[in-house]
């Protein structure tokens, strides 16, 4: 809105405006810290939505001074956009790195203190004066002596409505002291707390005690005590649980779990005698606390027959040559995935597509098990993907290989690649005889009506307790028509595959579907979505009107810009998201996948925009160029990343990473073309243009970010990358009239 003038202090203001940034920093996440969870009221499931705005437009202010100084700095040396826009890229690529790496030994309190200290160092280096440098050198002590402080002044706080604080509040009503935090440690995959609770014990039937890992205050899993051998305790609940039922017809096995936690499935596979059993776990903070501190305590870390590996399930199940009588997977959920930031590492739900269960009963052994048991009424879920992967594998009837069954609030099934025998329905039909509940006690399951002491039903093969659903769900297997029988008993419920990964959330929309209330987390999601679009919107729109007092601009002109400028900023959010969502099985972590593919965009992105610097092609040469590249590779991509990737998954972790890498390089490299070139023919022709060009650029990237969620569901990841790229081809063809007059063409 203010031009700069002659004799405008470009160093000052800059210093000034790091300051701020700095300053701003500290301050909203203390007060976004003390107020976020007022956004759902307690004891509801509401969003509030003028409290949300009241809580999220202050965290404005950061990117507000940071926008500036980026308006300013690309102001001043559009000449050298290039390299500045390098420089740049190459700061956010170490940027993201830095986050994954040093999340963990700092936590995200101090990991945003040192943010806001090497925000102040731009004061430092520009100010000339001795007093102001002193400031800004106080400004950077605080940060760094806020360290030491950090969870005083960041005191996060879960959810007032996850199972772990209605649990809490639960125990303070029945007289118990509150949970004591024994660990909490910061993870790409949330924040880890590991409770020991005042209550003396649980029982399972024996008396045992016990400690709770939450990830962010949400999803949970128990740590049991070891209190004797293998098979000499825990009966109710290793013998007569959901988690038993694969046993039943296989015995002495060669187990995998998927999503070990605190490691109930493995202390299962251990109570029915298992040969090995083999445990994979996402969360490395969740590893590292059962595998280490309380190794002693859980036992089952130590036994010679049990190995663990951290990494993603869906990973492992590709690149081992191991096969399996059983697989295990037992409401894997870290509840991360339900945000707009989980957007971008939803690594469960690549367990729950059609891909991932043929990757799971590729690895089974001839008469192995794929056990799923998830919470609800999923069971029909589940058996829809399990009989699309067995149809995709050249398998018939596969009414006949799945089972269904259900315990109190959790559903699931039992899978094979050929039909279950009758000895094998028989033993299923003894293990669901039981009409009595037992004796297992774990309050803060019983809570959430996850009740492992219940009857277990057999819903399929029809059990003794007929369930006309499921009898009508899997009459419409039989036949091929599953999905359609879905929708005609209430399940809104789009298979899933890799391209359209969303289980989870796709539950969700099956119960708004039914009439229940929209999950409060995309509530959240799609309220913060349109707060922060009308607020940035007006931040972009408003400035038109100064601006073309300023310089005379044609309306064409002004659409051209705008149009340019937030295709390639929600274009390259749109690329760059998916590509992590793509990347995130070969990689093997989320935090890894975020930190390659990010580092790899960016970088690349930045060689391409010092590139387009040294080229000395007319600038509408230069965006055709930019786009015919990001288009061929686009191709490419899609005709072989996959059979490339899939033949690749033997390779060492870090190989994996820099493969990944290398791969996406050359879509980076072409992304990087296009705001340098866009900023030049702005600059060309409308001085007045170039700061608010780059605002609709930044407003676009979060757009572009949140987007891919939306779009994601409804289009899959390739529509997201079809859009991702018209929007590129749209947006230059906009613009090819202006450069061609910018250069006189």
């Amino acid at each position: 809105v203010r031009p700069p003038r002659p004799g405008f202090d470009f160093d000052g203001r800059i210093a000034w405006l790091s300051v701020a940034l700095a300053v701003s920093m500290v301050a909203v996440n203390t007060l976004f810290a003390r107020t976020s969870m007022n956004t759902i009221p307690q004891g509801t499931l509401d969003v509030n939505v003028p409290w949300m705005g009241l809580v999220l437009l202050p965290c404005i202010l950061p990117y507000f001074f940071g926008g500036m100084v980026t308006a300013l700095i690309f102001q001043r040396g559009v000449a050298l956009i290039g390299r500045l826009y390098f420089w740049n890229l190459f700061g956010s690529a170490a940027g993201s790195v830095g986050m994954v790496l040093l999340l963990r030994p700092l936590g995200a309190g101090r990991l945003m203190l040192l943010s806001a200290a090497l925000a102040s160092v731009g004061a430092l280096l520009l100010w000339r004066s001795p007093v102001r440098r002193a400031g800004a050198g106080a400004v950077f002590a605080l940060c760094i002596f806020g360290l030491f402080f950090s969870s005083a002044l960041f005191p996060f706080q879960p959810d007032p409505n996850g199972y772990n604080q209605l649990f809490e509040r639960a125990e303070l009503a029945a007289g118990h002291a509150a949970p004591i935090n024994e660990v909490t440690e910061w993870d790409p995959i949330g924040r880890i707390d590991v409770q020991k609770h005042t209550r003396d014990h649980i029982e399972v039937t024996e008396p045992i005690d016990y400690r709770v890992v939450t990830i962010d205050g949400g999803a949970m899993t128990l740590m049991l005590e070891e209190i004797g051998e293998p098979g000499t305790w825990g009966e109710a609940l290793f013998g007569q649980s959901m988690y038993a039922a694969a046993y039943q017809i296989k015995q002495t096995p060669d187990v995998l779990v998927i999503g070990s936690g605190g490691g109930s499935d493995i202390e299962t596979g251990l109570y029915w005698d298992a040969n090995t059993v083999t445990g994979v776990e996402i969360s490395g903070s969740t590893l590292k606390a059962v595998t280490g501190r309380y190794a002693d305590f859980v036992g089952w870390p130590k036994r010679e027959n049990v190995d663990v590996y951290h990494g993603d399930g869906r990973a492992y199940a590709k690149s081992t040559d191991k096969r399996f009588d059983i697989i295990q997977m037992s409401g894997v959920d870290t509840m991360t995935m339900h945000t707009a930031g989980g957007a971008m590492v939803a690594a469960e739900d690549y367990l729950y597509t059609v891909d991932a269960f043929e990757d799971f009963l590729e690895i089974l052994k001839k008469g192995g098990v794929l056990s799923v048991m998830r919470f609800g009424d999923q069971a029909m879920n589940l058996a829809a993907i399990a009989s699309i992967a067995l149809r995709q594998m050249g398998i018939d009837d596969p009414d006949s290989k799945i089972v269904a069954l259900r315990q109190a609030n959790m559903s699931g099934i039992l899978v094979k690649k050929e039909a279950f025998t009758t000895a094998e329905i028989s033993a299923l039909e003894r293990f669901t005889s039981r009409r009595r509940v037992n004796d297992v006690d774990i309050p803060i399951y019983d809570r959430a009506a996850v009740r492992l002491g219940a009857v277990v039903e057999m819903l399929h093969p029809r059990g003794k307790v007929p369930a006309p659903r499921y009898a009508a769900f899997f009459d419409a297997v039989a036949q091929g028509t599953e999905e359609e029988a879905l929708a005609a008993l209430g399940h809104a419920f789009v298979t899933p595959t890799d391209d359209r990964p969303y289980y989870i959330l796709g539950t969700f929309f099956e119960a708004m579907h039914r009439g229940e209330k929209l999950h409060p987390a995309l509530r959240l999601l799609i309220a913060s979505t349109v707060i922060i679009s009308l607020a940035s919107l007006a931040l972009i729109l408003l400035p038109v009107f100064f601006v073309r007092r300023r310089e005379p601009v044609r309306p064409a002109h002004i659409a051209a810009t705008l149009g340019f400028f937030f295709a390639i900023g929600a274009g390259f959010m749109l690329l760059e998201v998916g590509l992590i969502h793509k990347a995130t099985v070969f990689v093997s972590t989320p935090g890894a996948a975020v930190a390659v593919v990010l580092s790899s965009i960016l970088v690349s992105s930045g060689l391409g925009a010092r590139t387009s610097d040294m080229s000395d092609k007319p600038l509408a040469r230069k965006l055709i160029f930019a786009v015919v590249g990001l288009l061929g590779v686009s191709v490419l991509y899609k005709l072989f990343a996959g059979p490339v990737f899939d033949a690749l998954f033997g390779l060492p972790f870090w190989a994996r990473c820099v493969t990944a890498a290398l791969a996406l390089a050359p879509a980076g490299f072409f992304m990087g073309w296009f705001f340098p070139t866009g900023l030049r023919v702005i600059s060309r022709r409308y001085q007045a243009l170039v700061p608010w060009a780059i605002g609709v650029n930044g407003f676009a990237s979060v757009i572009g970010s949140l987007a891919t969620l939306f779009l994601g569901v409804n289009f899959g990841l390739t529509g997201v990358f079809v859009i991702a790229l018209a929007g590129y081809v749209v947006g230059v063809l906009g613009l090819l009239p202006l450069a061609r007059s910018a250069e006189g063409e």
